[in-house]
C-alpha cells in the first residue's frame, strides 16, 4: 500500500497523464528536487509509475518523463472514486503515445502552473481528464476536438477555453477557432455565457486570421466570447483580447 502523500502524486500525475519533476516543482511552486526523485523512483519500483528516459534525453537536457503503469492505473481506481473509467482506458495506451501527444501534456502542465502562478487562487483549473467526471460543465454537442484546459473564475464564474497550439499550423489553429465559432452561433453553451476561447501559439498570421473570423461571423453579436491570443504560457493575459 502507497503512503498518502505518494497517493497525491499518482493523483497528479492521473490528472495530467503525462509529468516531469521540474513540472511538478513548479505546479506545486516548491523546490525539494530529491524527495520528488526519491519518490517517484519508489513508486517506479513498484511499478505503478513508468519512466521514460534514454540517452536522449540526456544530450537534448530533456527531462525523464513520468506516467502511470496499468498497475498505477488499477491502483488510482480503488484509492479515489473520482477517477473516470474512459480516461483510465486511454491511460492503458500510453505507452504507444507518439512524443508529440506526450509533449502536448506536458506543456499542458505547464500552461496550468502559468495560470496559477500569474493568477493565484483565483481560478479553477480543470484538465481535459478531469472534465469526464465535469459533464455539466460542458454541453451534449461539444465540439470534437476539446480544449487543453478548461479554466473558471472562482468569483465571477467566467470561463475559459485554453488551447495549446504553439507547433500547430496556422491552419490547424483557423479549423480549430471557426469549429468553436460555429458552435457559438449554432449551439450555445447550455444556456450560459460562452466561454472566451484562449489560443497559445506563435504565429503571427493569426491576428488577421481572428479579425476576419470576428468580421465575417461575430459582428452582430453582443455577448459573443472573447478570444485571447498569447505568444507562450507565461504570456498569458486573460484581459488582453480581441
Amino acid at each position: 500500500m502507497v503512503t498518502k502523500k505518494q497517493a497525491h502524486l499518482l493523483k497528479l500525475i492521473y490528472t495530467f497523464r503525462f509529468v516531469t519533476i521540474p513540472l511538478i516543482n513548479s505546479y506545486l511552486d516548491t523546490k525539494d528536487h530529491t524527495y520528488l526523485f526519491n519518490t517517484l523512483r519508489k513508486l517506479v519500483d513498484l511499478n505503478l509509475v513508468v519512466r521514460k528516459y534514454n540517452s536522449s534525453y540526456k544530450i537534448k537536457q530533456k527531462a525523464a518523463i513520468y506516467y502511470l503503469s496499468k498497475d498505477g492505473i488499477k491502483l488510482i481506481k480503488k484509492l479515489y472514486s473520482d477517477t473516470n473509467d474512459r480516461v483510465c482506458h486511454l491511460y492503458y495506451n500510453n505507452n504507444y503515445l507518439s512524443y508529440n501527444a506526450i509533449n502536448q501534456n506536458l506543456n499542458t502542465m505547464a500552461t496550468a502552473s502559468a495560470v496559477e502562478r500569474k493568477y493565484p487562487n483565483q481560478f479553477n483549473i480543470l484538465t481535459k481528464y478531469e472534465l469526464y467526471n465535469c459533464r455539466d460543465y460542458l454541453p451534449d454537442d461539444m465540439p470534437k476536438n476539446q480544449q487543453d484546459l478548461f479554466v473558471i473564475d472562482k468569483e465571477t464564474s467566467e470561463k475559459y477555453l485554453i488551447f495549446y497550439m504553439v507547433n500547430n499550423t496556422i491552419i490547424d489553429i483557423r479549423k480549430r477557432l471557426q469549429e468553436y465559432i460555429d458552435h457559438y452561433t449554432n449551439s450555445g453553451w447550455c444556456d450560459q455565457n460562452y466561454p472566451n476561447l484562449v489560443f497559445i501559439t506563435r504565429s503571427k498570421k493569426i491576428i488577421p486570421c481572428v479579425n476576419k473570423i470576428i468580421d465575417d461571423d461575430l459582428y452582430l453579436c453582443d455577448d459573443r466570447p472573447k478570444i485571447i491570443i498569447a505568444r507562450s504560457s507565461s504570456n498569458l493575459n486573460f484581459s488582453d483580447y480581441i
